[in-house]
């Protein structure tokens, strides 16, 4: 291999690591939102599921309450809260599951440009030595 082909394959496999390293900086923004939104949406699902269990078994509702419109519609809300909460947990962990897969392979692809880079010294230093002699 020829110096400019050595040269053009270094610059080309630095490249290509700083896009991976820049890429898993970006991934790892992405995890920590994602893990953020699972929590916000899990700690509305525990108001929600306080909030209807306070109305279902808490202290005595007012007769007049019971069986009322104004009741059956905070039920139900506490129930959508409840529903939406779980769709967007369940949204925020597949986002993640997937997020960690391509960290995963960015990783890879990572260590795979690092290794070539170091093939590239490895061969470099190697020339350095056979134009001593």
């Amino acid at each position: 291999m020829s110096r400019m082909d050595g040269l053009c394959d270094a610059m080309y496999y630095k490249t290509q690591f700083n896009i991976a390293r820049t890429s898993l900086e970006e991934i790892h923004c992405t995890e920590v939102g994602l893990i953020d939104a699972y929590n916000h949406w899990h700690n509305r699902l525990h108001e929600a599921d306080r909030g209807l269990m306070k109305l279902e078994y808490g202290p005595p509702q007012p007769a007049c309450l019971h069986g009322t419109l104004a009741y059956a519609e905070k039920v139900l809300q506490y129930r959508a809260e409840m529903d939406l909460a779980m769709r967007c947990m369940t949204e925020a962990e597949e986002q993640l599951k997937m997020t960690i897969k391509i960290r995963k392979r960015t990783e890879k692809e990572q260590q795979l440009y690092a290794d070539k880079l170091d093939d590239i010294e490895v061969e470099k230093m190697g020339q350095c030595v056979e134009d001593d002699d």
